[in-house]
């Protein structure tokens, strides 16, 4: 289950307007991939329509007991040539199944990912949680809401100074103008610094 943390901040005000099935959802699973392993075994419960505890009558042993079914048919011939025989706790996996069944949020993680898939198409890219942005001489914070609408927000002063100390505001001197706000100028690779004081030392 993700943690509510881990959503994207602009997305936790949506997380409660979202109606939630658990183990219900169309959306279920149960999957296995601890630490260390290089794949995941993953068995779906529902199909985006029905679901296999409501609609089939599955049971959550069946659940735990194919997913632990799934870990031992893995070998090296299967995942295109990345199974391997695991040494694990079948215990461990069948405990798992069912303690995912019971606390994760199917909907919610759905909602989610088609919400990034929108977000990413309307930015052109991830969007990110805040941005930095000189504007008139200060600091200011663009953060996007959970429309994807950048809203300008101010600065505490003393962030502000804190940051403009470690931050110069842009000028002519030390950016150059962009389609959106400035670009760092770029600096100077090691070699070109040696060729212009080179240059420098025979012309004096």
């Amino acid at each position: 289950m993700k943690e509510r943390s881990e959503f994207h901040p602009a997305f936790q005000k949506l997380i409660d307007r979202i109606p939630e099935r658990g183990m219900y959802s169309p959306y279920a699973y149960v999957s296995w991939w601890p630490e260390g392993e290089d794949h995941a075994h993953h068995v779906p419960c529902g199909d985006g329509v029905e679901n296999a505890f409501r609609d089939v009558g599955a049971s959550l042993e069946d659940a735990g007991e194919e997913l632990c079914s799934a870990v031992e048919r893995c070998n090296p011939d299967r995942h295109k040539g990345h199974g391997r025989k695991h040494e694990v706790s079948y215990k461990d996996v069948f405990s798992h199944a069912l303690e995912q069944l019971q606390t994760s949020w199917y909907d919610r993680e759905h909602v989610y990912k088609r919400w990034q898939q929108w977000t990413h198409k309307k930015w052109g890219g991830h969007m990110p949680a805040a941005v930095m942005m000189p504007t008139e001489g200060e600091w200011k914070m663009i953060v996007p809401n959970e429309m994807a609408e950048p809203i300008m927000r101010d600065i505490h002063p003393a962030v502000a100074k804190e940051l403009a100390e470690i931050i110069p505001m842009p000028t002519d001197e030390n950016s150059l103008p962009a389609e959106l706000g400035r670009h760092t100028k770029p600096r100077w690779s090691t070699k070109r610094k040696l060729r212009h004081l080179r240059k420098k030392q025979d012309l004096m």
